[in-house]
């Protein structure tokens, strides 16, 4: 049963975004033993900014985040625009470290754009995995 194989964390919770940068919630695949992950990202209405997403990981989920390269992601991570309302993006990711985290960057913003993104972690050490 998939349930018993995956397991949905927040990083970048729903809100509206305009300019600036928010770091997403550390999601830790360590406790898993995770050997991969998916990392869903969500739009409602998007009026205007560009809006630059990024995968980081971390070894101890505080300080010390450096990008995914690209040869370990299924695709780079999107940048959103006013025309990708009501849209959702997956990139795979194979991680080498314990913690992921969604970054988002808006810039040229008045209103923004609905966004949110989550980590859907995969392939773990041990089933089933534990949904506390």
């Amino acid at each position: 049963m998939i349930y018993d194989n995956t397991v949905v964390r927040r990083s970048v919770s729903p809100a509206v975004v305009t300019n600036g940068t928010i770091n997403g919630a550390a999601v830790n695949l360590g406790q898993y033993g995770a050997e991969s992950a998916i990392v869903v990202i969500a739009t409602g209405t998007v009026t205007d900014g560009s809006h630059a997403f990024s995968i980081e990981e971390s070894d101890t989920g505080a300080g010390a985040w450096t990008a995914v390269p690209l040869a370990r992601l299924t695709a780079a991570a999107p940048t959103v625009l006013a025309a990708h309302d009501d849209t959702l993006y997956e990139v795979g990711v194979t991680p080498l470290k314990a913690y992921l985290r969604v970054v988002v960057v808006t810039t040229a913003a008045t209103t923004g754009g609905m966004l949110a993104a989550v980590v859907v972690i995969g392939e773990p050490g041990t089933v089933p995995v534990s949904h506390a």
